[in-house]
C-alpha cells in the first residue's frame, strides 16, 4: 500500500484486514515487520552538510509525507506499508507451501520445517495457484503461458517439472505418492488425466463424454465428479493398479447429484442430495460394500474430510444465523460425535489421525480450535484478536492462516500443544534495515499498518536505537492507540469525531512558543471539519497525572476545541521515553484521510514537528 487513495478505500481495507486477520505477538524484537523497503534516500543537492535522515513508515499516504520532507531538504527513506497475504496453503511432511502476491502476481513459496527456511518455488510470470505437497514434490496450477498448466517441483533436486502444457486449461492438481492428477480441458470438455512421476508418463484416467471434474487421489484410487444428463453429477472411481474404473454407487442412489468426494486409504465419502437434502454417504474401498448413509438430516452438510475410521463435516442442523457446527462419525462404531456445537459458526473442519481442527467464531472473531478424538478434549489453538482461519492437519502438525501481525501469515505448530511458529518469515523487513534505522534522526509512523504488534515493534526498535518518533493519525492502528492498547505510558485515548471537533488550538501561550507552532496563529491554529466529521477519526490523548507510568515531562501541545463533547482534551502531546527518545503523538486524523484541514498550516505543523525532533537530543 504505498500509494495515495481515498478515505473510503482506506476504511474498506482496514475493515477487510480486521475480518481476515487476525493482535497477538510472535516475538521478534530486533526487526521491523511486514514492511517493504522500496524507496531510496534523497539528498538536498544544494546543501554542503549531509541532509538530516528521516524515515516515513507505514502510511498509505507515506509518499506524500516523504515528498513534503524531501522538498525541505531532508534525506528521506519512505517505507510504505505493504499488505502481504498468503493463501491456498498446503502441508505435508517437512514442508508447508502457499501462494502469495508479494511480487505483484501469485507465486509459490515453501517453508521447510526441519531447517526453518522459507524459499520460493516458482516466481514465473502469471499466477501460480493451488499448490499441493506430498513427500519430495509440490504441484500447482500455473498461468505463465496465459492458460492454466500443471507444474511440479522436486525439493531434493530443486528441479521444476512441466507436468503438462497441453492446450486450454489444466486445473485443480492433486498429488499422492508417485502420481499427480488434474482436471484437463484439452479435448474441449473436462477430463481427468494423471502423471506418474517416476516414469515421466502422462495418461488419461477418464475422457468419456461429459465433464469429469475435481479429481482426488489417495494411494491406488482416483475419484472425481462425473456429469450426468440433466445437469446432475455422480461419483466415479479408478484403480491405478488395474487401470480401470470401478462401481461406487448403486441404482438406489441414481436420483439427484453426488459431489465433493474425499478420500482416505480406506474410505470414500461424498455429499448426496438424492433425498432432497445434502446428506453424507461413505463407501468402504477395501470391502466395496454398498454405500452407507452416514447421517440423515434435513439440514445442509458441507466440507467432509475423512481420516482413519472417522469422517468430519460442517453441519447446519441448528439452522440459525449461519450457526454451523462440527460433527464427526465413527465408521467402525457407527457413532455420531458432536465435536463442537457452540453458538455461532464452526466451519472448515480438518481431520488427521486423532485430531480434528476447525475455524471458530464463538467469540465474534475467527480462532482455530482442535478436538482430540480419543479423549474428547477441546483445545483453543489461536485465541487472538485478529482472525485465524483455514486450519490444516497433517503428520501430527497443524497450520493456519494468521492475521495477528496485520497481514495474512502462515503459522504452524509441530505438535498441537507446542508453541506457534512462523512460516512466512521472509516477510520481515529486508536485512540491513536496522543499520539504516540507526542512522535516522526521526521515524515518522503513519496509521495504516493495521497491526498494533507491527507498530509497536517499529516503535521499540526506534527507541532502542535512540531515535525520536512522530506518531501521526487518529483512531485505527496509530501509534497512540497501539501504545494505549499495550498499557504504555499510562495513556488513554478517546475517539472524538462524533462530537464534531472544530479547531486544533495550541496549548502554548507564552513568548517561548514551541517549535511545532512557529509561523502559526496559536490562538486559532487550525480549523477542523464540522459537518464532515467522520466517526472515530480523531483521538483525544490523555494520561492520569497520578499514574506512576506517566512520563514526568508529559506536555500537552495542542487540544481539540469548539463544539466537542470532550472539549479541551489534548490532541497533540510530547514526552520522552526512559531511553531518551523524544516522542510526539498527533491525534488528529491522518493525512491519508485527505480532509481539507491538511492545508498549508497543517503541513507546516508536520514539517515543524520533524524539524524539532531532528534537532532534539
Amino acid at each position: 500500500m504505498g500509494y495515495v487513495v481515498g478515505p473510503a478505500y482506506i476504511k474498506f481495507v482496514s475493515m477487510l484486514v480486521a475480518l481476515l486477520l487476525m493482535a497477538g505477538c510472535i516475538n521478534d524484537d530486533d526487526s521491523f515487520r511486514s514492511l517493504d523497503l522500496t524507496a531510496t534516500a534523497t539528498l538536498d543537492g544544494g546543501s554542503e552538510a549531509p541532509a538530516v535522515k528521516v524515515m516515513v513508515v507505514g502510511d498509505i499516504a507515506s509518499p506524500r509525507l516523504a515528498n513534503v520532507l524531501e522538498v525541505r531538504g531532508y534525506d528521506v527513506t519512505d517505507v510504505p506499508y505493504v499488505s502481504y497475504e498468503a493463501s491456498a496453503h498446503a502441508m505435508a511432511g517437512d514442508y508447508i507451501v502457499w501462494s502469495d502476491k508479494r511480487n505483484g502476481n501469485f507465486d509459490i513459496y515453501a517453508y521447510q520445517i526441519s531447517t526453518a527456511t522459507e524459499f520460493p518455488i516458482s516466481l514465473a510470470a502469471g499466477d501460480q495457484l493451488a499448490p499441493q505437497v506430498y513427500g519430495d514434490y509440490v504441484v500447482w496450477q500455473d498461468h505463465r503461458s496465459g492458460n492454466a498448466d500443471i507444474y511440479a517441483y522436486q525439493f531434493s533436486t530443486a528441479t521444476e517439472i512441466p507436468v503438462t502444457t497441453a492446450e486450454r486449461q489444466q486445473r485443480y492438481p492433486q498429488i499422492d505418492g508417485d502420481y499427480i492428477v488434474w482436471q484437463d480441458e484439452r479435448n474441449n470438455e473436462a477430463d481427468i488425466y494423471a502423471y506418474q512421476i517416476s516414469n515421466d508418463d502422462e495418461f488419461p484416467v477418464s475422457n468419456q463424454a461429459g465433464d469429469q471434474k475435481r479429481p482426488q487421489i489417495n494411494g491406488d484410487v482416483i475419484v472425481w465428479e462425473s456429469s450426468l444428463s440433466g445437469g446432475s453429477t455422480d461419483i466415479k472411481a479408478f484403480s491405478i493398479a488395474s487401470n480401470s474404473e470401478f462401481i461406487v454407487n448403486t441404482t438406489s442412489l441414481d436420483s439427484g447429484s453426488r459431489y465433493n468426494p474425499v478420500l482416505s486409504e480406506k474410505y470414500l465419502v461424498w455429499i448426496d442430495n438424492s433425498s432432497g437434502y445434502d446428506n453424507l454417504y461413505g463407501f468402504n474401498l477395501i470391502t466395496r460394500e454398498e454405500p452407507v448413509l452416514i447421517n440423515a438430516t434435513t439440514a445442509q452438510q458441507l466440507r467432509p474430510q475423512v481420516s482413519g475410521e472417522h469422517v468430519v463435516w460442517q453441519d447446519y442442523r441448528d439452522g440459525v444465523n449461519n450457526d454451523y457446527d462440527i460433527y464427526a462419525y465413527n465408521f467402525q462404531d457407527r457413532e455420531l460425535i458432536p465435536v463442537s456445537v457452540r453458538s455461532k459458526a464452526q466451519i472448515f473442519p480438518q481431520i488427521d489421525g486423532d485430531y480434528i481442527a476447525w475455524q471458530d467464531f464463538r467469540d465474534d472473531r475467527y480462532d482455530i480450535y482442535a478436538y482430540r478424538i480419543s479423549t474428547g478434549e477441546e483445545v483453543a489453538i489461536s485465541p487472538h484478536v485478529e482472525p485465524q482461519t483455514r486450519p490444516l492437519l497433517a503428520d501430527g502438525q497443524i497450520a493456519w492462516l494468521d492475521g495477528r501481525r496485520g497481514l495474512v501469515d502462515v503459522v504452524f505448530r509441530q505438535e498441537i500443544a507446542e508453541a506457534d511458529q512462523l512460516a512466512t518469515i521472509e516477510w520481515l523487513t529486508p536485512a540491513g534495515i536496522i543499520d539504516v534505522l540507526a542512522e535516522q534522526k526521526v521515524v515518522i509512523l503513519g496509521s495504516d499498518v493495521f497491526s498494533d504488534e507491527v507498530v509497536l515493534n517499529i516503535f521499540d526498535t526506534a527507541i532502542n536505537a535512540k531515535v525520536n518518533v512522530l506518531g501521526l493519525g487518529g483512531a485505527g492502528t496509530s501509534l497512540a492507540s497501539a501504545l494505549v492498547a499495550a498499557g504504555r505510558y499510562g495513556m488513554s485515548v478517546t475517539p472524538a469525531s462524533l462530537c464534531s471537533p472544530m479547531r486544533l488550538v495550541a496549548d502554548v501561550y507564552t513568548d517561548d512558543i514551541h517549535d511545532l507552532f512557529i509561523d502559526t496563529d496559536v490562538t486559532n491554529i487550525l480549523v477542523l471539519e464540522s459537518d464532515q466529521a467522520v466517526s472515530m477519526d480523531e483521538l483525544a490523548i490523555e494520561t492520569d497525572e497520578s499514574d506512576a507510568a506517566r512520563p514526568a515531562d508529559w506536555d500537552m501541545l495542542a487540544s481539540f476545541s469548539g463544539r466537542m463533547c470532550n472539549a479541551g482534551k489534548p490532541a497533540i502531546v510530547e514526552f520522552s521515553d526512559e531511553a531518551g527518545s523524544r516522542i510526539i503523538l498527533d491525534g488528529a486524523a491522518g493525512v491519508a484521510d485527505e480532509y481539507a484541514y491538511w492545508n498549508n498550516t497543517r503541513w507546516s505543523m508536520f514539517s515543524n514537528a520533524v524539524s524539532y525532533l531532528s534537532t532534539t537530543e
